[in-house]
Formats: C-alpha cells, structure tokens, sequence
C-alpha cells in the first residue's frame, strides 16, 4: 500500500473534524520524511477499530512514547517567539526574508491568540509586551499547528523544507515546534 492510497483510506474513513486535515498533513510530512514509517501506519491501520490510541500515535508520529499534555508548561512566550525566530532565520537561506513573513502571515491558522503575534519583515515575529508567564499547553499547540501550516506552506516551493529548516535549529527547538 502506497502513500497516497493510506492517505486517500485515512481521508475517507477517517472522523471529519477541526484537527483532521492537520493531522493527515503532519502525518504525511512524517511519512514524506522518514518512508520507513509506512509498514508501522499500515500494520496500525490493519488492526485499528476507532480512534488512534495515544500508544499508536507515538508510533505512527513521532516514533516513541510522548507524555501527555499538561494544563501549563515551562515555556514563556518570550522563549517560545526566539525558537520561532530560530525557524525562521533557519528558513531565510531557501525562501529570503520577504517569503518568510509572506509565509508566516499565510499559514497563520485563524486564531484570535495567534493574531497578537507581529510579523515583521525580515520574517522575525514578535509580541507586545512579551510575557515572562508559562504558555499553557493550549497555546502551545496552536503555536505548533502555525509551524506545521508554515512549514508546509514552505515545502510547497522548497522540496525537503521541513527537513532544511529542522537542520537549522536546535534539538531543543525542535521538540518545542514540532512536537
């Protein structure tokens, strides 16, 4: 079984939701990126009977276990605005400032919270005033999809992008944007 035929299987079988089409993007990236993982989404998907259990989404996404959410992280905004800013200078090489912003402002996903967030022209983003609280791990999730959407957005020009742009930022950014 083909990429495309999972994904056409998930499309039509799976719940049409809000997270839905986020989801079948992320998961396509992942399989886009690390082929390998296509026997571990069709052996799940052999034995799947409803929703993905937490166990087979660390499988099929992210490769291991992950801890669940929690209501509130360790993250600030301030800390969180610099690993955005690292994805973007990380993307600038490929797509050049004017892209970037162009990108971010595009792929933003449609979010009041997210809407505070300013995008400069050199592609950096900022917010006033920066807060020193915690994100909750709401706000980190629509953080998440925003980067998910904007890398995308990217690999639509740039093949590969997510990978480039992953090459340029920490392990520690990485775990923090893209889960």
């Amino acid at each position: 079984m083909g990429l495309e035929q999972v994904l056409l299987l998930l499309i039509a079988d799976g719940p049409q939701h809000r997270g839905h089409s986020l989801a079948l993007t992320q998961l396509q990236m992942a399989l886009l990126d690390e082929p390998d993982r296509l026997d571990s989404l069709t052996q799940a998907l052999a034995r799947w009977e409803g929703p993905i259990s937490a166990a087979d989404e660390a499988t099929l996404v992210g490769g291991a276990s992950q801890p669940a959410p929690t209501a509130a992280s360790q993250v600030s905004l301030g800390e969180m605005i610099e690993a955005l800013n690292r994805v973007s200078e990380g993307a600038t090489p490929f797509l050049g400032k004017i892209i970037v912003a162009n990108t971010w402002k595009q792929s933003r996903p449609a979010h009041p919270w997210l809407a505070q967030f300013d995008i400069q022209k050199d592609g950096h983003l900022a917010m006033v005033p920066p807060s020193a609280e915690p994100l909750t791990a709401e706000q980190e999730q629509w953080i998440r999809d925003w980067v998910v959407a904007f890398v995308e957005r990217g690999g639509r020009t740039i093949r590969n992008f997510r990978g480039l742009v992953s090459d340029h930022v920490s392990p520690q950014d990485r775990a923090l944007l893209f889960g």
